[in-house]
């Protein structure tokens, strides 16, 4: 999310917030934040009203919430963008492996937004073919003697390859 963003955002959400405070539930540096909001100050998109020598109530001013809104359109065009592609990604590989016989897929991983969309793609393509699918936390929850294919998506360290595709790397779908 762009830094600005972040920023409008959540002086709109706690307007009497210290620079600290913003630093920390940002998670950008104090330098960053006391230089962001000078900018602001200076372009007139925000206001400040000391309430003590240290502590400030900030304003989004109308020029401000415009730059809020144009911020967010975008960034919210970007996610839906990114949000296309992982699901086209899912689909790729549900396809490939059902052309391959699979026709069961375990989701492992964190119960996320992208665990969502991936759920969501098993769900519609499971209208077209008689696929089914579990969560799982472990991998010595799948059952032996059928086919599978687990689908991760997360950062963590997960060895792909045979079985264990990661649906957010651009591949052949292939499992290997």
């Amino acid at each position: 999310m762009d830094k600005t963003l972040r920023l409008l955002l959540t002086i709109e959400e706690i307007p009497d917030i210290s620079q600290r405070q913003l630093a920390k539930r940002t998670g950008y540096s104090l330098g960053t934040v006391n230089g962001l909001l000078q900018k602001l100050i200076d372009i007139n998109h925000i206001t400040s009203k000391a309430i003590t020598p240290n502590h400030y109530i900030y304003e989004i001013t109308p020029s401000g919430d415009s730059l809020k809104a144009s911020l967010l359109y975008d960034y919210i065009i970007d996610g839906y963008e990114i949000i296309g592609k992982v699901r086209t990604q899912a689909k790729k590989v549900i396809e490939e492996s059902v052309r391959q016989g699979i026709f069961m897929f375990y989701l492992y991983g964190q119960e996320d937004a992208l665990f969502k969309l991936i759920k969501m793609s098993l769900i519609e393509y499971k209208r077209k073919a008689a696929i089914d699918y579990e969560s799982i936390e472990s991998i010595d929850q799948v059952k032996p003697g059928i086919s599978y294919r687990i689908l991760v998506w997360n950062k963590e360290t997960i060895v792909e390859g045979g079985n264990v595709v990661n649906v957010l790397l651009n591949h052949s779908g292939d499992g290997n």
